[in-house]
């Protein structure tokens, strides 16, 4: 399904939610598993799309959804997904640096083409 809305956890950096055209909330955690959801929250009971997806920086537990029916709803995620593990941050940063390696090393190989 078409994806229309992602949001990074402001608490956990593994941590991102996804709204699309299927009418759920697909939060993923990297740490855990990196092609499947953590959670999956059915938000809109037609099946319409979920448009926006938004953290609450004050309170990171909190996540909002907006949705075709023009309805916003506010979803509480559990500890695991909102609290930062130990060492957390230095495993995201490795991860995020090996893609960034990644691209760069694809954008060279472009460039010489």
């Amino acid at each position: 399904a078409p994806l229309y809305s992602c949001s990074w956890s402001p608490a956990r950096p593994s941590v991102f939610a996804v709204g699309g055209a299927d009418g759920q909330l697909h939060v993923y955690d990297l740490r855990r598993s990196r092609g499947k959801p953590e959670l999956a929250l059915k938000v809109t009971g037609d099946g319409s799309a979920v448009y926006a997806v938004a953290f609450n920086p004050a309170e990171p537990s909190l996540i909002a959804t907006a949705d075709g029916q023009g309805i916003v709803k506010i979803w509480r995620l559990s500890r695991a997904l909102s609290s930062m593990a130990p060492r957390e941050q230095e495993a995201f940063d490795r991860l995020a640096g090996a893609r960034t390696e990644e691209a760069e090393a694809v954008a060279g190989e472009e460039e010489e083409e």
